[in-house]
């Protein structure tokens, strides 16, 4: 077993699923980024989030994600977001096109199969897909939990399409009209409902943290999706990093081997050298302007 030793302890972080060891020794700090404001610094490289104070000092963000070649946080969840908006829009523009195609006696032609639209592409592939999910809603039961109550108002949504057809049909347009509004009110309401507390959420669970460390007698901070916890490293028990490895980065110097997880072992001198910071302008004065 080794010792507990300064030079063996490591804080474990999450990083897209992955387990990554950051030296203690490095580190004065850990923030929640939630409530720092970040001001933007021209010319700096892209993995550079953005400046914050902290205790009056101006502290560089380094996204470490994209460090380690790895899709920012923000983007995933700006993506997640588009996706979000995008199928919500879908489904109100799927029923007043129904509605117009009622009104104006003419064929409806957007998909009547739940299956068939784009979200309920996307929906079935991931909810069919134990992984896939769990990754998206980092397992967060209540996220699951509304993401699966999509499933009874989305089929309901697309079940009245040829219940109007035929109420049209029949010369019952003001009854196909009823049913529209309905269903307007009732399952869509539900559904825009579920797609506002799904964003919500989305927002809450993507609250990273910020790692800060010393280098070169100014802190640096980087930022995680989580923190996990500080643990002894034996320098005996770590493997060479594979050569086909999930992260695109030369900072990974091994891969530390726990009785329950592989944790990639981050090099901070090979880290900062990869970092390419430069010279960070970001004097308290530009930061607060």
């Amino acid at each position: 077993m080794a010792q507990d030793t300064m030079a063996n302890r490591w804080l474990v972080c999450e990083l897209a699923m992955q387990k990554f060891a950051i030296p203690a020794a490095y580190i004065t700090e850990i923030i929640k980024m939630r409530g720092h404001k970040l001001w933007s610094v021209p010319g700096q490289p892209r993995v550079v989030r953005g400046v914050t104070l902290l205790r009056q000092q101006s502290v560089p963000i380094v996204d470490l994600r994209l460090v380690l070649g790895m899709p920012s946080l923000n983007d995933q969840l700006a993506e997640i977001i588009d996706i979000l908006d995008g199928r919500e829009q879908d489904h109100v523009n799927w029923l007043r096109e129904l509605e117009s195609s009622a009104v104006e006696r003419r064929e409806f032609r957007l998909a009547t199969d739940p299956h068939k639209c784009g979200f309920g592409k996307w929906y079935d592939k991931l909810m069919g897909d134990e992984r896939a999910l769990h990754q998206l809603t980092d397992g967060n039961m209540v996220l699951i939990h509304t993401l699966q109550a999509f499933d009874g108002p989305h089929q309901r949504i697309h079940g009245i399409a040829l219940q109007v057809e035929d109420l049209v049909k029949q010369g019952k347009s003001d009854e196909a009209l009823a049913m529209i509004e309905a269903t307007r009110k009732g399952d869509l309401g539900a559904m825009i409902r579920l797609f506002e507390s799904a964003r919500q959420m989305f927002q809450e669970l993507r609250q990273p943290a910020a790692v800060i460390v010393q280098h070169d007698g100014r802190p640096i901070g980087l930022q995680v999706d989580s923190v996990d916890n500080v643990t002894i490293i034996d320098p005996e028990r770590t493997l060479p990093v594979p050569t086909h490895c999930a992260h695109d980065s030369q900072s990974v110097s091994g891969i530390a081997r726990t009785d329950t997880a592989l944790i990639s072992m981050v090099d901070m001198d090979k880290l900062f050298c990869e970092m390419g910071l430069g010279e960070i302008a970001c004097g308290e004065a530009k930061a607060a302007a």
